[in-house]
């Protein structure tokens, strides 16, 4: 699904998604984004792709499009000068952006297994213990310190806020789409 990164290019940008299809007779290609990610999609004036041959591409964005609003899937239109042969190379490369300043870094939640988990008044939820992938969105599973298990997605009104410097996630609005087990699944 993804190419294993250059360190260079790792440390100067983060993933958002990957390229799940493309249109190269109209420049275009369709985006899955990884989840939280899909709002740093717009407004980027470029994207860099890794193909699964390990080769790098840095492309001019023309225009970016949500697909469905149920969905994290983006088209973007890319600008005149991508050749259509390159553009048909892009299936399933991996979609990078320039790391911008700031604790909040990266959307993966995978890399968020040991981080501390907090409701939206401080108060400790437990730690971040696993990551299951969905078709609609990734769950992180949340062992409590009483031996239970909260399983919460990793959607926008659940993940108020991550610190990526503090290992911390905020949790916003998780009651609704929560699940309490009894005991953590490790």
């Amino acid at each position: 699904m993804s190419a294993t990164l250059p360190a260079t290019m790792a440390e100067q940008r983060m993933q958002v998604g990957y390229v799940k299809s493309v249109n190269p007779a109209r420049r275009r290609i369709r985006v899955a984004a990884l989840p939280g990610c899909a709002e740093r999609l717009i407004d980027v004036p470029w994207i860099f792709l890794v193909l699964d041959n390990g080769s790098e591409m840095r492309c001019r964005v023309e225009a970016v499009e949500k697909r469905h609003a149920a969905s994290d899937e983006w088209t973007v239109a890319l600008a005149a000068g991508v050749t259509r042969d390159n553009v048909s190379r892009m299936r399933n490369a991996s979609v990078m952006i320039d790391r911008e300043p700031g604790p909040e870094q990266d959307c993966a939640s995978s890399e968020w297994i040991g981080f501390r988990v907090v409701n939206s008044a401080g108060v400790s939820l437990g730690t971040i213990v696993n990551m299951y992938l969905t078709g609609a969105n990734s769950v992180i599973e949340i062992a409590r310190g009483d031996g239970r298990a909260l399983l919460a997605p990793v959607i926008d009104p659940v993940i108020a806020r991550v610190d990526a410097v503090e290992k911390l996630v905020v949790l916003g609005d998780y009651g609704p789409y929560s699940v309490e087990e009894l005991k953590a699944r490790r």
